[in-house]
């Protein structure tokens, strides 16, 4: 087997076998060879290929699954430089579907929708990048040990938030409370404009 470390829930490391590589990897590359064998030379608006918010955020024994995501990802930015049209959509968990459908989720993951599904399908295949994720994430149920690493910047623990939120407040509030009634609803008008475009 191929030695790679990959820490799981219990926090031991196990090596990687050719078989778990070529179950997770050899159907993604081979069906993408031959999509883009049966493709060459013809002029396509659109080349879009599912992958996995694993392969961004990686998850907790899956090291094998966000590398063949991950090599999806690549598959298309090196289609991009090629000058051929190449999308990857790195989806988080389906709700209705797929591998995630029924089963609990925690961190700031939700599921999406079937209709959530197809409306990020119908903006993704729009953008101008060659990957992208489309997610449902909330944030506010996150905090924990489950939060991807790369996004714990962007959650704080429940009580620097209250702390946080509270002191926002009170910073937003006491000039809006100094005015006269009949000037505070336009100043927390043009507050809010200025945070949004911030």
């Amino acid at each position: 087997g191929i030695p790679a470390a990959g820490v799981l829930d219990d926090g031991r490391l196990r090596p990687v076998t050719d078989a778990a590589i070529e179950r997770a990897t050899g159907p993604k590359a081979r069906g993408l060879q031959v999509l883009e064998a049966v493709t060459a030379g013809a002029d396509l608006d659109w080349f879009v290929v599912y992958s996995s918010v694993t392969a961004v955020l990686g998850n907790p024994g899956q090291v094998v699954y966000g590398a063949a995501n991950a090599w999806m990802d690549a598959r298309m930015e090196a289609r991009r430089r090629a000058g051929l049209p190449g999308r990857s959509i790195q989806w988080g968990p389906w709700s209705e579907g797929g591998m995630a459908a029924g089963r609990e989720l925690d961190g700031p993951f939700q599921g999406l929708t079937d209709a959530e599904g197809r409306a990020l399908l119908d903006v993704a295949v729009r953008m101008g990048d060659a990957t992208g994720v489309a997610a449902r994430l909330d944030l506010r149920r996150a905090g924990g040990a489950r939060v991807p690493c790369i996004l714990r910047d962007l959650v704080k623990p429940a009580a620097a938030r209250s702390a946080g939120a509270a002191a926002a407040q009170g910073a937003f509030a006491r000039p809006i409370r100094a005015l006269p009634d009949a000037a505070r609803r336009p100043a927390v008008r043009e507050a809010l404009r200025e945070d949004v475009a911030r």
